[in-house]
């Protein structure tokens, strides 16, 4: 039925939609038909076909693709090139390493791409010899990802030159390479990037520093905290908080006051990595912030660092008019555990129903069989939420439970 439709009756523009209407619909029914239409005069028409059969990913497709790279028009190889590397066959890459010496530096791009995406290391001498030839740009970028896919620590000379070029996507591309190489020896070049004037790179040198866990670039990464640009003090909190090195606690906690939220926000998460005490009055302080992400990371590094002190101030935050600070609010209050209990057994009595079902939650989780008789007497609250988060509790509470629960019910 396919191969009655496509014929030589209907115009090439029709083909063209029809061959993509058939990649859309991924049937291996149309291979035979999308193969034929492979030697169309229409150059549209030959690369719709290609495209179409990269999607439906059949192997039959895979010789005539190969032959399709040789394809007398630029458009045609180009999608001949991403179809193969949706086929993920690596049969393919020989040809799609001659695809790099290509006249079209699309082309070339898209074979770089490729050969980064089927990930065998024996593209990566063909991949440094073609960075080391190209002027183009965009080949360049694309090869330098490839290289950093497949993780070619033999392109680690070649990759830090690219460094010095002028270029800001070339930069970027080789930071963020450098970071997937995991290689020591970037590391001075990386914090180098650090000072450069685009911003984009030095963003992309603060994230990177953190993934390649190199103590080394803690004093860069802390002058870094005050960057101009709020995405380079996003990126370098990270990374020091990845770093867990001690001198970065004071820097952090002066980053909770960043005028931009998201830096605030990860300076809260980078702390609670460090687990310093030093943070937790600072981090109590956030409890308040106006904004909800700073006060829920806020909530959860204090949690984490089990703080006696932010008790009171977390059971505040059990009334937050949003639902994910009062969530962290609770789960730093069962982290924190027994010291919480009287708070929380307190909280039960609270105006607010919402501080009422996040404290049975808690005790709940705690498990602590004083709060007992305060669960059962929360079973008569007037909100369905707080009855069933108290109901919950007692199920939590185990066997504690079950005598006082069925004494109810005989007592009525």
């Amino acid at each position: 039925m396919i191969e009655t439709i496509i014929e030589t009756r209907w115009s090439p523009d029709s083909l063209e939609v029809i061959a993509i209407a058939l990649g859309d619909l991924k049937d291996k029914r149309a291979v035979r038909p999308l193969i034929k239409l492979l030697k169309n005069k229409d150059k549209h028409v030959r690369a719709a076909a290609a495209e179409a059969l990269g999607k439906i990913k059949d192997k039959r497709a895979l010789k005539y693709l190969i032959y399709t790279l040789a394809d007398p028009e630029k458009i045609v190889r180009l999608s001949a090139a991403r179809a193969l590397g949706n086929l993920g066959d690596k049969n393919c890459i020989p040809f799609l390493i001659d695809a790099l010496s290509d006249n079209s530096p699309s082309v070339q791009e898209s074979a770089a791409e490729v050969l980064g995406k089927l990930g065998d290391k024996v593209a990566i001498n063909p991949l440094i010899n073609a960075l080391k030839t190209t002027n183009n740009k965009d080949v360049k970028v694309k090869i330098i990802k490839s290289l950093g896919q497949l993780k070619a620590k033999e392109a680690i000379s070649e990759i830090i030159r690219c460094l010095r070029e002028q270029d800001e996507e070339i930069k970027e591309a080789a930071t963020e390479a450098l970071g997937m190489l995991g290689d020591s020896s970037a590391i001075p070049f990386i914090i180098n990037a650090l000072s450069d004037k685009k911003e984009a790179i030095r963003e992309a040198a603060a994230e990177v520093l953190g993934q390649l866990k190199d103590k080394r670039a803690v004093p860069a990464l802390i002058k870094a905290l005050d960057d101009q640009c709020w995405l380079v003090r996003y990126r370098a909190a990270i990374s020091l908080g990845i770093l867990k090195d001690s001198s970065a606690i004071e820097p952090l906690i002066k980053l909770l006051d960043d005028p931009n939220w998201s830096v605030r926000w990860k300076a809260c998460q980078a702390l609670n990595m460090l687990e310093s005490p030093k943070a937790i009055r600072p981090l109590i302080c956030k409890l308040e912030d106006k904004d909800w992400h700073v006060r829920k990371e806020a909530a959860t590094a204090l949690g984490n660092l089990k703080a006696i002190e932010a008790i009171n101030p977390l059971i505040k935050r059990l009334e937050d008019k949003e639902r994910f600070v009062r969530q962290a609010a609770q789960k730093a209050l069962v982290k924190i555990g027994i010291p919480a209990l009287n708070a929380l057994i307190k909280a039960l009595s609270h105006s607010n129903k919402y501080v009422r079902k996040e404290a049975a939650t808690a005790l709940g989780e705690i498990k602590d069989k004083n709060a007992l008789p305060f669960l059962l007497e929360t079973l008569k609250d007037k909100y369905w939420s707080v009855r069933k988060a108290a109901s919950d509790a007692l199920v939590n509470l185990g066997e504690p439970s079950i005598s006082p629960l069925i004494s109810i019910l005989e007592n009525i």
